[in-house]
């Protein structure tokens, strides 16, 4: 009888540790989720800006460019949606200034 009584303390307490595991992990999961959202919004505001600043001209220096192609790539890889790749499209076809 004290055998099965410590059983299922022994029991009750892996449960116990198993779940208050599985939250922790959840909240880290949580928290990369909110930073990889912070992260794609930033990465567009970026993308965003160089695009309206020379979206008049059409023409951009290629370090810009060189730039907006890697934050695209990047926001992409964050699973960033389509409305970036228009803009990337017309960016693309500007004129590049050395």
């Amino acid at each position: 009888m004290i055998n099965q009584l410590l059983l299922v303390a022994e029991v009750i307490s892996a449960i116990s540790v198993l779940i208050g595991v599985i939250v922790g992990f959840c909240k880290v999961l949580k928290w990369c989720k909110n930073i990889t959202e912070g992260e794609r919004c930033h990465l567009r505001s970026d993308m965003l800006h160089t695009y309206y600043r020379h979206k008049n001209a059409k023409r951009i220096r290629q370090y810009e460019r060189e730039n907006f192609d890697k934050l695209y790539k990047a926001y992409k890889a964050l699973g960033g949606n389509s409305f970036i790749d228009d803009i990337n499209d017309e960016v693309t076809s500007w004129e590049i200034d050395s």
